[in-house]
């Protein structure tokens, strides 16, 4: 989902997946949970394109089995540079 504010895009994205062929944990299907959270900032456009700069922060839940590798609170952030149809 996301929601524009003028130059701003606020966006939230939920995944769940079911993994099997993860590496140094015990044999057996996983389900991951992932919340994402993140903003792109549309800092130009031009010939019908926008360019936006945008950082994300994600959190997971999965099964106790997994913590002795991934620890107890994983997290993830990124950066990014978009480009995309101009909505105009």
């Amino acid at each position: 989902m996301t929601y524009y504010h003028a130059r701003e895009g606020f966006f939230t994205r939920f995944e769940r997946v079911d993994k099997s062929e993860l590496i140094d944990v015990p044999a057996g299907n996983y389900t991951i949970n992932k919340l994402l959270f993140g903003d792109v900032h549309n800092f130009y456009s031009k010939d019908h394109l926008d360019y936006g700069l945008g950082a994300y922060a994600g959190v997971y839940s999965f099964p106790v089995a997994l913590k002795a590798v991934y620890g107890n609170n994983p997290l993830t952030f990124g950066v990014f540079l978009r480009t995309r149809p101009s909505k105009k």
